[in-house]
């Protein structure tokens, strides 16, 4: 409730400065998440769908995959996987220049979530292993997803694909996964 308070202050604030689009898509995208994450998920699209309408009149690319990803987590959590898919896919192209993002790390954890959900194993222990090899590289997946909710989605995740997975079958999976390149994995 105080993480939604402090956002409405927040869109309140920025209408008062002069409305800026970015900052009030910005604003609506972070409600949307917070509507999301409280299981409120009409309220959520809601939001988004507004949010997306402000950063895309703004043209700003970044705000744009950022709530296109968290469309696509959105939809993901309602088990609508292709236009869950479609959402990650068209963040991830907006990310793709920018190869070392965190956003780059984020979209390919939740396409990872989004292949162990559909049962698409093979996938998502190549993806899990390519994962790995960006956590050596770049940084800290858990660092990149910077919520405590996003890495719970992500461990949950990997533990529910080893649970379900032979052993040999994923770590083959995940070693080429782990072989692939930035641009490969992307």
């Amino acid at each position: 409730f105080a993480a939604k308070l402090a956002q409405q202050e927040g869109t309140l604030q920025t209408v008062r400065i002069g409305g800026d689009a970015t900052l009030l898509g910005r604003c609506a995208g972070n409600l949307g998440l917070v509507a999301m994450l409280q299981g409120d998920f009409i309220v959520a699209k809601s939001y988004l769908d507004q949010s997306l309408a402000l950063v895309r009149g703004a043209d700003n690319r970044n705000s744009i995959a950022e709530t296109l990803w968290l469309h696509g987590r959105l939809t993901l959590r309602r088990n609508d996987f292709d236009p869950a898919l479609y959402h990650f896919k068209e963040s991830l192209a907006l990310y793709r220049t920018y190869t070392t993002s965190v956003w780059v790390t984020r979209v390919l954890v939740y396409i990872a979530i989004l292949h162990v959900a559909r049962d698409q194993f093979v996938v998502a222990a190549q993806l899990i292993g390519a994962l790995d090899a960006r956590d050596k590289t770049f940084g800290s997946i858990n660092a990149h997803l910077d919520s405590r909710a996003s890495i719970a989605e992500y461990r949950g995740a990997v533990e529910s694909l080893r649970a379900r997975m032979p052993a040999a079958a994923f770590d083959a999976e995940w070693k080429a996964g782990h072989a692939l390149t930035v641009e490969q994995s992307i």
